[in-house]
């Protein structure tokens, strides 16, 4: 449980403005008092300071459970790993500082070695930089993909486009086309409430159906007209939208589940791309690498009419594509702030097939700007060219998971530090601690003998005063210094706790390292589809002669089918046959059999 503060002993002051207030003194400028009221710091605490009594650097208050040094130690780690896109929560927090106390044996106040929500508090207040954040959601493949190397590749390959064709400066010619899906029932927008209530309602469409968007727009901020792919298996499937209430010129299609697919995605592209990009040749269309984008019909019609396709490294839109980065968020916003409005007006309103168009229309003027538009080009490093406009924080959980093969997990690497602990070979640890005499007495800890505890629940830590048998540790390597005790009991760490701290708040990233020494290097059998796992030029003769290769083998496998079912068709007429023939025979028998009776 928490203790109250009493809000009078809270420092009101930051170490600046006592540095200040002491150095104004000490040049005679202002007296002790004249600098305590100037500055907002007591007297008393100006007065220690200049006269030496106490370090300008003491804090208020108890000295922290742990050593300073071991505490930065843990809140950097706690930040990289954050970073890295496998933060840890409070409580895992908690856990892995109380294990860290056991293995360093560091004395703490700390109930059962484990701090409590106070320890917490005062982390926060002396780090107030540290706090809760809830991660956005992403996925392991795109924390493993947005890699620096794959998509360095991918702005070398960028540029020589742009440089080759002549379009560096040509925004009107730089296209980016992609997919977003919608749905009838929206997230209703935050609205006022009482303080305190429980459950705030919102009203939805229970119709959940959905549609698929294409949008299209270039660096210069135009937008071509939008693609909507509903659900259905016929024409018919598009009649029951009120189609003359969405923008202009918009076109739409059908599909079973409402997907784009190499039909739908070759139609797109010459009745919308090539009819609205305008006359200028060549131009560059930018998009993922979705199997309807890579049809050979598509990148054929492409060489034709001069226009450069390039896909983009595959799960790393989130950062790579204009029209991810700052056009479908607003254009989700709008559209749930639309829906939230117009089921307000009355409460007869619903979603449905006749009214969706027109809040589509409105979301889709809104959030498709100019601004926004440009935005996206800009900030994806497309236009203007920019290597480094992708942060560098971007490729951060791409090295948790680099070595992941390699690095065992942390209950693997948990398992293996107990069993080094359970071998016979004693390793023992020293801490040298002073005497009243001033000579330091070396306190030794089988780490053998680690996992033993007595009754009370403390370590057993025998000590050595043997200086024969100590020396005799030393040289063969059995010595591992914990730490020094100052004069005044304060402890220094050696730089073993380092190591301690990386095992247990970023056990995948130290694994990876000593796994990358040791580990011998071994042949790898090459991916067949290694192009696959980057960008791709689809408009190069190697992915033309890919596909023509691939249509062929699809064809070939057809081909081969239908043959089969042609034998088989044909096995069957047999079968039939043979029956028919023996059922004739059958029935000839049994009626002379008959004739004879009778």
């Amino acid at each position: 449980m928490l203790r109250a503060k009493n809000k009078s002993h809270i420092l009101k002051y930051n170490l600046k403005s006592l540095e200040n207030a002491v150095e104004t003194v000490k040049t005679g400028q202002m007296s002790v008092r004249k600098a305590a009221e100037h500055f907002n710091v007591p007297k008393s605490t100006v007065g220690d300071r200049v006269t030496g009594k106490r370090n300008i650097q003491v804090g208020r208050g108890r000295k922290p459970a742990l050593p300073l040094e071991l505490e930065n130690s843990i809140v950097k780690s706690v930040k990289r790993a954050s970073q890295l896109g496998v933060g840890i929560s409070r409580r895992q927090l908690l856990v892995r500082t109380g294990t860290l106390v056991k293995r360093l044996k560091i004395k703490t106040p700390f109930k059962n070695s484990i701090p409590g929500k106070d320890w917490w508090q005062n982390l926060k207040e002396r780090h107030n930089d540290l706090v809760i954040r809830k991660p956005e959601k992403t996925g392991s493949l795109r924390c493993r993909m947005m890699n620096r190397q794959k998509v360095e590749e991918y702005f070398q390959e960028l540029e020589k486009i742009l440089i080759e064709k002549d379009i560096t400066n040509k925004p009107k010619v730089i296209w980016n086309m992609d997919e977003t899906g919608k749905s009838f029932e929206h997230d209703p927008v935050k609205v006022l409430a009482e303080k305190g209530a429980r459950n705030v309602p919102g009203r939805t469409s229970a119709m959940s159906t959905h549609v698929t968007i294409v949008a299209c727009v270039n660096a210069e901020g135009q937008k071509m007209s939008p693609l909507l792919i509903v659900q259905g298996k016929t024409e018919r499937s598009v009649f029951g939208f009120n189609t003359t209430e969405a923008p202009s010129g918009t076109m739409w299609d059908y599909q079973d589940s409402g997907w784009m697919n190499d039909r739908i995605g070759e139609k797109w592209f010459k009745d919308i791309f090539l009819k609205q990009c305008g006359g200028d040749r060549p131009q560059l269309l930018i998009l993922d690498g979705h199997s309807s984008h890579e049809s050979l019909a598509l990148i054929q019609e492409g060489i034709k009419e001069d226009i450069v396709i390039l896909s983009l490294p595959p799960h790393t839109t989130h950062y790579l594509q204009p029209l991810d980065r700052s056009v479908f968020g607003p254009f989700n916003k709008q559209y749930d702030r639309a829906c939230s409005e117009f089921l307000q007006e009355n409460m007869l309103h619903k979603i449905d097939k006749w009214t969706f168009p027109s809040l589509f229309k409105t979301a889709w003027n809104e959030a498709l700007s100019k601004e926004n538009i440009k935005s996206g080009f800009r900030a994806c490093g497309i236009y203007p060219f920019n290597t480094h406009a992708i942060p560098s924080e971007a490729y951060l959980p791409s090295e948790a998971s680099e070595n992941k093969d390699k690095a065992p997990t942390s209950d693997q690497s948990s398992d293996k530090s107990n069993a080094n602990c359970s071998t016979t070979a004693q390793v023992y640890s020293a801490t040298a601690i002073p005497t009243a005499s001033g000579d330091e007495m070396v306190s030794i800890e089988n780490k053998g003998q680690a996992s033993t505890m007595s009754e009370a629940g403390d370590f057993i830590q025998p000590e050595i005063d043997d200086p024969e048998a100590l020396l005799q540790l030393i040289l063969d390597n059995k010595i591992h210094l914990v730490g020094t005790v100052d004069d005044d009991g304060t402890m220094e760490l050696s730089e073993s706790w380092n190591t301690e701290v990386h095992s247990l708040f970023l056990p995948f990233e130290s694994n990876a390292q000593e796994n990358n020494k040791v580990a011998p290097e071994t042949k790898t059998k090459k991916s067949k589809n290694v192009s696959k796992q980057s960008h791709r030029l689809l408009t190069s003769e190697e992915v033309v002669k890919e596909k023509l290769l691939m249509q062929q083998k699809k064809e070939e496998r057809e081909k081969k089918k239908a043959e089969n079912k042609l034998k088989k068709v044909e096995r069957e007429m047999k079968k039939a046959e043979v029956e028919s023939k023996k059922a004739t025979k059958c029935k000839s028998r049994k009626d002379k059999k008959v004739k004879t009776e009778n």
